[in-house]
């Protein structure tokens, strides 16, 4: 098993070995802010841009791993370590799920694989990535008896990694001891998650969050049940489909068939992670994807906290479902490299301290690998090279106060909310491009344009290149 478990890790890690900037969706940007935070302020051109805005902020995971990373690696080098790091996390933490429930790690932990290097790590929620294996491994320090202080201190810390993974965790945990309590008819189990919860509801009330005013929106009931496959989403549509069914009718025959472990805690926590995601809208408070993150969770509990009892023929099926499934990746992240080259070839005129417009254009369907099954293109947050490799100014940088460590300076972030988004180049307002050098345009199938701003659209006094 520990030869099975190296060699899933390696195939896990291979990919991002392809492509030195990984086509994950939000990548670019938090690779930015990563790249602020470690070179930015010694830096005369960079510093003037942002300011550095820590916080008790509930997602912060890569922004304290990243930047040492940066420091002593080159920052495609340290941004892959980093995407390595996050990869494995949620695998590791269902290998100890697996090994604290059973005893043992089974080989359907291993096919976990076909939905870790997809759904959210393809979209680069990375911080939230990481909350779910710092969860999954928390609860398996937890279900083997760790100390109620330890787990008090780990969901302190899990906080700062991401919010929800504490909700995963107090899922998880909370499943467990309501089990415990059932069986034992008594409430005692369920006192302990008092000391346990205390930390992160403090934390919580410290944190900007409640200020955030942003609008509450949910979904029409057929795009919120369309979420359920979003774990399972690559770059092929039916693949996608392919791979829920067959592990959806592999768990259901195995249940029918008695070959299925489910222990009671399991069966609450998943219970528990259904209502959540009924009832959770899919925006609130800036965060967009809520009620998916619970179909997230959901999803790599089934393969952390079941236990089927596979048989050679499943074994090899759902192998031979990971290897193909890998090998549509690679395809794609090779096929990415073409697209990455062309961009920085794009983009080497802008001069240090330019200023960047960013808009859109039409956006047919792409070749694969430059948009997502779901439809969300890749290409997205690709501008932010500028910032990384041209040191110039572009507006699109994660830097809200409850969710980031980095601010834009007021200058600065006048231009940001000039630019207003990525937005289609045919609604740009006279005007709208005042104080920016640049327009970077992203087209459809990978295919962008820079062109310099007309003379007459620069505003005087606006922030100047330097």
């Amino acid at each position: 098993m520990r030869l099975a478990i190296g060699l899933v890790a390696a195939l896990l890690l291979a990919p991002l070995l392809i492509a030195d900037v990984p086509p994950l969706v939000d990548y670019p940007n938090h690779l930015a802010r990563l790249f602020l935070l470690a070179r930015g302020a010694a830096d005369p051109i960079l510093a003037p841009m942002f300011r550095v805005n820590w916080g008790v902020i509930p997602n912060l995971a890569i922004d304290v791993i990243g930047p040492p990373l940066l420091w002593l690696l080159p920052v495609h080098v340290g941004g892959r370590v980093l995407l390595g790091i996050v990869l494995l996390l949620p695998f590791a933490g269902v290998l100890a799920m697996q090994r604290a429930l059973f005893g043992r790690v089974s080989a359907w932990a291993l096919a976990s694989a076909l939905v870790l290097p997809a759904g959210a790590f393809l979209l680069g929620f990375l911080n939230f990535v990481a909350g779910l294996g710092g969860a999954l491994l928390l609860a398996a320090l937890w279900i083997a008896r760790g100390p109620v202080l330890l787990t008090a201190l780990g969901i302190a810390a899990l906080f700062f990694c991401h919010l929800m993974g504490v909700v995963f965790a107090l899922v998880l945990i909370g499943g467990h001891q309501a089990a415990l309590a059932w069986r034992g008819r008594s409430v005692r189990p369920l006192l302990v998650l008092v000391p346990i919860a205390l930390p992160p509801a403090l934390l919580y009330a410290l944190a900007p969050l409640g200020a955030v005013t942003a609008p509450t929106e949910y979904l029409p009931l057929g795009a919120k049940l369309a979420q359920l496959l979003a774990p399972f989403t690559g770059y092929v549509l039916w693949l996608d489909l392919l791979t829920a069914l067959a592990v959806a009718a592999y768990l259901i025959a195995a249940a029918v068939g008695r070959r299925l472990d489910v222990p009671a805690g399991v069966g609450i926590a998943l219970a528990g992670l259904a209502l959540l995601f009924a009832v959770s809208p899919y925006a609130f408070k800036g965060t967009q994807s809520l009620d998916t993150r619970f179909a997230f969770m959901a999803v790599l509990l089934l393969f952390a906290g079941l236990r089927p009892r596979m048989g050679r023929a499943g074994m090899v099926g759902f192998g031979a479902l990971v290897a193909v499934r890998m090998a549509v990746l690679a395809v794609a992240w090779w096929g990415w490299r073409g697209d990455l080259a062309d961009f920085r070839a794009l983009i080497a005129e802008v001069p240090p301290g330019a200023k960047v417009f960013v808009a859109t254009s039409a956006r047919p369907p792409g070749p694969l690998g430059r948009i997502l099954s779901n439809g969300i293109r890749t290409d997205t947050h690709l501008p932010a090279l500028l910032m990384i490799e041209r040191r110039a100014f572009w507006p699109l940088l994660f830097d809200e106060p409850s969710q980031q460590p980095v601010l834009l300076t007021a200058a600065f972030q006048a231009l940001a909310d000039q630019n207003g988004g990525a937005i289609d180049i045919a609604t740009v307002r006279p005007g709208q491009l005042h104080g920016y050098d640049w327009v970077v345009t992203l087209g459809g199938a990978g295919i962008a344009t820079l062109a310099p701003v007309p003379r007459g659209e620069l505003q005087e006094g606006a922030p100047q290149s330097q």
